[in-house]
């Protein structure tokens, strides 16, 4: 600090000018869309969605949450804070919207299903299961062909399909083979078999009718009886 007279002479000291910053920063933040990783988690930075302003300069941001799983999947709100080189702060909140857009990977097994006394049988999505993974959690399964009959007997290509939380979908396939171990129920006909020898001593069984209403869980596809042919030493 200097002085002059109105003769020029000058004396000279000092002082101390304390410069101050009192004004807070503003504090902006973007609403943001983020993906789930394989693993099931996503990591957010505050500079990523910080859009703050100061008279002088931010000198640093955080976000009260940072690391995002599969509990998060949807609509959050996390408060940022800014933080200027005199130490002034503001705060404000944005959203940050979880998605999870990685497929599931579907796994399924081979089975063997039993047809039942009425010649049909269901199987349940979960009987094909064979350890399917997702980076959240498989939400639901399914199969395209869930009920099989006679006519299906022998191995069938079905399509089984895993769908986690948030909709994404996986696919893959697997042989419901159908098998029938129930044996038919054998009854013969009520009515007496005659069966006239001829000339010869000789009689058959071909062309009379024996059975007498047999029946079975996939109907009966072949009845015989034995012996077919008599003669004379088979008499009564």
């Amino acid at each position: 600090f200097t002085v002059t007279d109105t003769y020029g002479n000058t004396n000279a000291t000092t002082a101390i000018i304390t410069v101050e910053d009192s004004i807070s920063p503003t504090a902006d933040a973007q609403d943001i869309t983020i993906e789930l990783d394989a693993s099931g988690n996503a990591n957010l930075l505050a500079s990523t969605i910080d859009q703050s302003t100061d008279n002088c300069s931010i000198t640093s941001s955080t976000l009260d949450i940072t690391v995002f799983d599969c509990n998060a999947l949807g609509d959050n709100t996390v408060t940022l804070t800014v933080i200027d080189q005199s130490g002034n702060t503001d705060t404000t909140t944005a959203i940050v919207t979880v998605e999870d857009n990685s497929d599931p990977v579907a796994a399924a097994q081979n089975i063997t299903m039993q047809l039942g006394t009425n010649g049909t049988v269901d199987i349940l999505a979960i009987d094909l299961e064979n350890g399917s993974t997702d980076n959240c959690s498989i939400a639901n399964s399914s199969v395209d062909i869930s009920t099989f009959n006679c006519s299906d007997l022998g191995d069938n290509t079905v399509s089984f399909t895993v769908t986690d939380p948030f909709g994404n979908t996986n696919s893959t396939t697997a042989i419901v083979t159908v098998v029938d171990t129930i044996d038919p129920v054998a009854i013969p006909t009520s009515d007496p078999i005659i069966v006239e020898l001829d000339e010869n001593g000789e009689g058959s069984l071909f062309g009379i009718s024996y059975d007498g209403g047999s029946t079975d869980n996939c109907g009966v596809v072949l009845d015989e009886i034995s012996p077919l042919d008599y003669t004379c030493d088979d008499l009564g």
